[in-house]
């Protein structure tokens, strides 16, 4: 099957930690790109999530809205709602 991605994908497997109305997770990020990622975890979770990135380029954590778009027995896809220019550049310095 075609990768119809708009953004290059990167492994990425790092802990990090989001969050769904008002609960809290953790999971294991498996890959991400500048416009979304897949994680790995078995909560099932709510469309929007928010999503907090520890990256070794970065002095603090990054913060970012994201929408689930993919449910998969290992996890979960979601596509990133809204980066600033700084995070997008945060990111390439990372991966």
């Amino acid at each position: 099957m075609p990768d119809n991605r708009c953004a290059k994908r990167t492994v990425y497997d790092q802990r990090l930690s989001f969050s769904s109305g008002n609960s809290s997770f953790s999971g294991q990020c498996r890959d991400i790109s500048t416009t979304g990622l897949f994680i790995e975890t078995l909560t099932d979770l709510d469309a929007q999530i928010e999503v907090t990135l520890t990256l070794s380029s970065t002095a603090r954590p990054l913060r970012m809205s994201a929408m689930v778009t993919r449910k998969t027995k290992e996890g979960v896809g979601a596509y990133f709602e809204v980066l600033t220019q700084s995070q997008i550049l945060e990111f390439g310095a990372d991966t």
